[in-house]
């Protein structure tokens, strides 16, 4: 009676005007010639859909983070294919779930990424759009491990496209985000809750209390605690600092930090030493650290990382290689490391995500972001 859906026998009813009631009622009106697929995803492109974190949700859901299969879904297409994600150990399980979706509009191959070689300039990657893995979705697995993604990315003060950065971000269907460069001065905490808020993510911690590093989150993870770390101030150089946080996705345990190291070599490297012991002092088994290292692979700082943690993309590269150059990226300046006992299922640029544009990931920011899943056992 109060939603209007039937009237009352006797006395009066009243109301209000502009005041709109919902009921969920015990009949459904779907339509019973339709698949699942349809009533949930509908005329939606493949790109639309898996941009969209409330769609992602719902399959989520319904699938347990799978893809939606034929047996599941029926689909109207008569064309299936597999998606299969990287490494091995989890493609077995997913070349099992095929799924019939429609091929994507426009050619097969596109230029999706700048490239490295010798006279690198205006040169790129050509990555096959209908054979790129995609990485695995977010899930809990019955032993209480958990698969979940991050994304590290440096966005520069969010002094470019606001909107194009949180679309990349909401394409990454990331459970934590490891932010360098966040907005340090004016309104600067209302800025940052804007970007998760966008990207439907939440502030878990950092900004300027952290000197520039800050994590965001999804609802999905349980936060146990939080601290942001000032580093020792060099005169005359920027101050640095780490945002951290425990947290936990169903009975996974992690410790989470983010951070943006020097310019000069030699601070960087002591503030790399900062980072593994920070890292040891966090009191959990299980950690991932990532951020603007400001030093490639063959530098001091980023061997001393990786000769003590896992780097994400030597153990399993996935996507695009390169994060830095302002026009041309030819430089691996930002990365994820993981400690012992995290298994990187796929690491790098998110060239050919769905959702994920050229044109936004130029108009973004000055770097491009990092993306990993990870396995993290239980606790």
């Amino acid at each position: 009676m109060l939603a209007r859906l039937e009237e009352a026998d006797t006395g009066r009813v009243t109301h209000s005007g502009g005041l709109r009631i919902g009921v969920l009622t015990q009949h459904d009106s779907l339509d019973p010639a339709a698949t699942v697929r349809h009533e949930v995803i509908g005329d939606m492109a493949d790109h639309e859909w898996a941009g969209d974190a409330k769609v992602r949700d719902v399959l989520t859901g319904l699938f347990g983070g799978l893809p939606p299969s034929p047996e599941r879904t029926r689909p109207r297409t008569a064309r299936s294919r597999c998606r299969p994600s990287v490494p091995a150990a989890v493609a077995a399980p997913r070349l099992r779930a095929c799924e019939a979706l429609p091929r994507p509009p426009g050619p097969s191959r596109a230029a999706v990424g700048p490239y490295d070689p010798p006279g690198r300039a205006g040169r790129r990657i050509l990555i096959d759009m209908a054979t790129t893995p995609l990485l695995p979705d977010s899930r809990t697995e019955p032993d209480g491990s958990a698969v979940i993604r991050v994304l590290s990315y440096n966005i520069r003060s969010m002094q470019d496209d606001t909107d194009a950065l949180a679309r990349v971000i909401t394409a990454c269907a990331p459970d934590l985000v490891l932010l360098q460069e966040a907005p340090r001065f004016f309104r600067w905490r209302k800025k940052l809750a804007r970007l998760a808020s966008a990207s439907g993510l939440v502030v878990l911690s950092g900004g300027a209390t952290a000197a520039g590093p800050a994590l965001l989150c999804s609802l999905r993870a349980t936060v146990e605690r939080t601290e942001d770390v000032l580093l020792p101030l060099t005169p005359g150089l920027h101050r640095r600092g780490f945002a951290t946080a425990v947290v936990r996705f169903g009975g996974a345990r992690l410790g989470v930090l983010s951070c943006h190291l020097s310019l000069r070599q030699d601070e960087r490297y002591e503030q790399g030493g900062m980072l593994l012991d920070r890292l040891a002092g966090m009191g959990v088994e299980h950690a991932v650290a990532g951020g603007d290292l400001n030093d490639g692979p063959n530098g001091r700082t980023f061997r001393r990382l990786a000769g003590n943690l896992t780097d994400c993309w030597a153990a399993a590269p996935w996507g695009g290689e390169h994060t830095w150059g302002p026009a041309d990226p030819h430089k691996r300046i930002d990365a994820l490391f993981v400690t012992g006992g995290v298994e990187v299922l796929g690491c790098g640029v998110p060239h050919g995500q769905p959702g994920v544009t050229e044109a936004d990931l130029r108009a973004a920011t000055d770097h491009l972001p990092v993306l990993a899943a990870l396995r993290v056992p239980a606790a």
